[in-house]
């Protein structure tokens, strides 16, 4: 069986490596020594894997670790597909450092339904990179599809419709910074009600949960912009910056300086 590397990819300097196909093809079985995410735009892509298939559709994403064995063949014209590959010191890099300390697709989620907004966005951020492949390129993008890919992971069928668009809307900026009073306007309920679902769904407060959305944002922030500090905890929403730094803390391990300056010296 054949293996993949991916120095046949990339150069020693690059960590990232993508492309965009369209065409018929198949590939013959193999594993390989990288992480890959494979992003059904469009048609059908079939993933054969040693025991069984998984046929993979438009709006899909398919998540191969290093040593999977696998193959993939596409037969429709109008199958497109994006195919990201990662170096695997960024993942493990990646691992230790994000915020949850994990990543929650590979070794897990081997297929993950998305929509076609969160494909967009996928697109967005490819092309904001242009033609740059380093390591804070790779970082950059890794971030930003654990974003996307992650709709809050709170988000279930069997919840409320109105606890799950809660749930959505309150990850946006000009939302979360208005702090708890902000769910009984977004969900039009009482915070009684809202109180009482997120305990029982979730096993959250409605504190919690608007503390979890700021820090996402807090360490997008910390890691792509140069935000100063000060203006960081007022955008989040914090009239305190000791409260902003109690939290930041909380949630990471370290103060949001100290953060900073951890990502930069990747």
């Amino acid at each position: 069986m054949k293996t993949l590397f991916i120095d046949d990819f990339l150069e020693a300097d690059e960590y990232i490596h993508l492309a965009r196909h369209d065409m018929h093809s198949q590939t013959p079985m193999h594993d390989q020594d990288f992480y890959e995410i494979m992003i059904i735009e469009s048609g059908i892509v079939e993933q054969f894997l040693t025991l069984s298939t998984i046929q993979l559709k438009g709006c899909q994403v398919y998540f191969v670790e290093p040593k999977d064995q696998h193959t993939i063949q596409v037969n429709q014209v109008d199958t497109s597909y994006i195919n990201i590959a990662f170096r695997c010191g960024v993942i493990e890099q990646f691992q230790n450092y994000y915020l949850d300390s994990t990543i929650p697709y590979w070794g897990n989620t081997k297929v993950l339904n998305i929509d076609s907004s969160q494909i967009r966005e996928i697109n967005d951020a490819i092309n904001n990179i242009g033609n740059k492949r380093d390591y804070f390129t790779a970082y950059y993008i890794l971030f930003e599809l654990c974003r996307i890919l992650r709709k809050p992971e709170h988000v279930q069928v069997h919840f409320p419709t109105w606890l799950n668009q809660l749930l959505v809307e309150v990850r946006k900026q000009e939302n979360f910074m208005q702090g708890v009073s902000v769910l009984a306007k977004l969900s039009n309920r009482s915070s009684e009600h809202i109180s009482r679902e997120l305990k029982k769904h979730i096993g959250m407060r409605p504190s919690d949960l608007i503390h979890e959305a700021r820090m996402e944002y807090a360490v997008h922030e910390l890691c792509f912009s140069s935000i100063d500090i000060t203006e960081l905890a007022i955008d989040c929403g914090y009239l305190s910056l000791a409260q902003f730094y109690s939290t930041f803390k909380k949630y990471t391990g370290m103060s949001p300086a100290k953060y900073r300056k951890l990502k930069r010296s990747l």
